[in-house]
């Protein structure tokens, strides 16, 4: 059921260990982080939500900036939060645990990067007191979320808002919008081996990757193998879910005008069973193949490792190598779709 090779030509090269960025990231999300004219809130135990200005775009956070002002000669803790909007309501995409700060003034802090879909929103969780000064607008706090700045009540959960008013706090997420990479491995899909009649005993592997390379350090949005059935029969129906993006290397494959649509990209993670019970922590290496659209040349190769080499899509015998562009051991998909590019890479 595989398709027909195509000749292609091997030419350049480029290497991306992931590293340390080299330039600053920026305001992705929030406001000015400056002291205001009110506040600290009195309230205790509740959280806020605010609204003024979202991720615009899907966006890799990599740290956060607050203005942290005494409450009646107190500088008391705070959690930051990021919310996501879900089917009917919101949901916590990064929460940074109980911070309490030494001095008043701007506090800033760096994380391991997070990705952040579009239509988030920045967020406070005080345990006590407030921590953080706001500016309020023309409206009043009222029950209802009609205005801009969302509340839970005080010992209300983290989603539970019930009250709304019109303020700007001084919160601000720091990092790089995605549609600002350097070099991206994006897609999904399956390979498909018919070794039977019946579909059930075909070898089967689905998979779905999002990284990313901005300002020269590495981001992972996602990438998830599942091995339907394969002939180790130990990892039947597990997955590999990567948690870290150690490294990216493109090449050219002579023939695709697109810079660096061949691709090989290592992972750290773990790997998990079909009940969701852990197995164990494990990396692996993808290599693949961006061939142009619609995508059903594009080609793929898994290597599993947990210590010692687990499962290799094609040394097994699986899956048969299919592409002579910079390697002839990776597979056509059967289904999806893979977008791979380093628009750094010069002719």
């Amino acid at each position: 059921m595989k398709k027909l090779l195509f000749m292609m030509i091997v030419a350049t090269f480029s290497l991306s260990i992931c590293s340390v960025a080299i330039a600053a990231p920026g305001v992705i999300a929030g406001n000015d982080v400056i002291d205001r004219t009110s506040g600290p809130d009195s309230w205790a135990n509740f959280y806020l939500m605010d609204r003024n200005n979202g991720f615009s775009e899907d966006s890799f956070m990599t740290g956060f900036s607050v203005y942290i002002k005494e409450k009646n000669s107190e500088i008391n803790p705070f959690e930051f939060l990021v919310y996501a909007e879900t089917i009917g309501g919101w949901e916590v995409v990064y929460r940074s645990g109980v911070i309490t700060p030494v001095s008043t003034g701007v506090y800033n802090e760096t994380i391991d990067p997070v990705y952040i879909p579009a239509g988030s929103y920045v967020g406070l969780y005080y345990p006590e007191q407030g921590a953080v000064p706001y500016t309020n607008g023309p409206l009043v706090f009222s029950s209802g979320l009609s205005l801009v700045t969302l509340f839970t009540a005080q010992g209300g959960e983290e989603v539970d808002f019930l009250y709304s008013d019109d303020r700007t706090y001084s919160i601000a997420a720091i990092g790089y919008a995605v549609s600002e990479y350097e070099a991206r491995i994006t897609g999904g899909g399956q390979i498909i081996t018919e070794t039977g009649a019946k579909k059930k005993d075909w070898y089967k592997i689905s998979f779905g990757v999002g990284a990313y390379r901005i300002d020269g350090q590495c981001f992972l949005e996602c990438c998830d193998v599942t091995f339907h059935n394969v002939s180790n029969d130990g990892i039947d129906k597990w997955k590999f879910v990567a948690t870290e993006l150690t490294e990216m290397n493109f090449f050219e494959d002579g023939v695709k005008y697109t810079p660096g649509s061949v691709a090989n990209f290592t992972v750290l993670g773990y790997l998990e069973d079909e009940d969701g019970e852990s197995q164990g922590d494990a990396s692996m290496i993808i290599r693949l193949q961006d061939s142009d659209e619609p995508g059903f040349l594009d080609n793929i190769r898994f290597e599993l490792y947990q210590g010692s080499k687990v499962y290799d899509s094609y040394s097994s015998g699986d899956f048969p190598g299919q592409s002579n562009a910079t390697g002839t051991a990776r597979t056509y998909l059967d289904r999806g779709n893979l977008q791979v590019e380093d628009l750094t890479m010069i002719y």
